[in-house]
């Protein structure tokens, strides 16, 4: 096993995280937990490489998702875990080998989805993101993450997720938001200048969460046990 985690963590496989390089989050489910890998494309662009690996455990009610609300879970899951490197970004790209996630988390109007899947959406509104379909025998890394997942569930992220999911669900009963109505409201969001402070103490938080992350040699492993 630490020989297993030291080939992961040496340079020609893991990489430091850039911000102006192109930037995917690659995420997958399976029957009882989550993955997910941050990747960025090599100086060259003709190669990614990883820059964080992620797993979790689902809960026992976790584990009775409906297979799209899991697939929907591990996407919002992997951008909130990666949430330091990808607040800010113009855009990026979440992988995923589930087709019908293409249009539950970007094209379909809020309230057509289930209250389960418009809490995700909602989860997701906060990053600037394209969603593409990849086949499964592409997504491996992920994927096999999802399935050798941490085995204790770290109660501390399960509190937040709380706290996020509470915040929405309050957000949610004060209106039908449709995706128009999103829209505008993240317009009138840009010219409050509360908010762009707001923003941009956030993000400044976040580089200096990458600086330090990116001096350890140990980077996305620390919370991660591979079987």
């Amino acid at each position: 096993m630490t020989k297993v985690k030291s080939i992961m963590t040496q340079t020609p496989l893991l990489s430091h995280y850039d911000a102006r390089k192109e930037t995917r989050v690659s995420a997958d489910a399976s029957k009882y937990g989550l993955g997910a890998v941050l990747l960025q494309k090599n100086k060259r662009g003709n190669e990614w490489k990883p820059v964080f690996y992620a797993s979790r455990s689902l809960t026992p009610t976790e584990a009775r998702y409906a297979q799209i609300e899991k697939e929907a879970f591990a996407a919002t899951w992997a951008c909130e875990k990666f949430a330091g490197f990808i607040i800010g970004l113009p855009q990026f790209t979440i992988e995923t080998d589930h087709k019908p996630l293409l249009v539950l988390l970007k094209k379909k109007e809020l309230n057509e989805l289930t209250p389960r899947l418009q809490r995700f959406r909602m989860r997701l509104m906060r990053f600037s993101y394209k969603i593409e379909y990849v086949p499964g025998k592409q997504l491996c890394t992920a994927d096999a993450l999802s399935r050798p997942p941490l085995s204790k569930i770290d109660e501390s992220n399960l509190v937040k997720e709380g706290e996020v999911s509470g915040y929405v669900n309050l957000v949610m009963k004060s209106f039908p938001a449709s995706d128009m109505r999103l829209e505008e409201i993240k317009k009138e969001q840009d010219k409050d200048k509360n908010y762009h402070r707001s923003k941009n103490f956030a993000e400044q938080a976040g580089q200096q969460m990458q600086r330090k992350t990116t001096n350890s040699r140990d980077i996305g492993l620390s919370n991660m046990s591979l079987q």
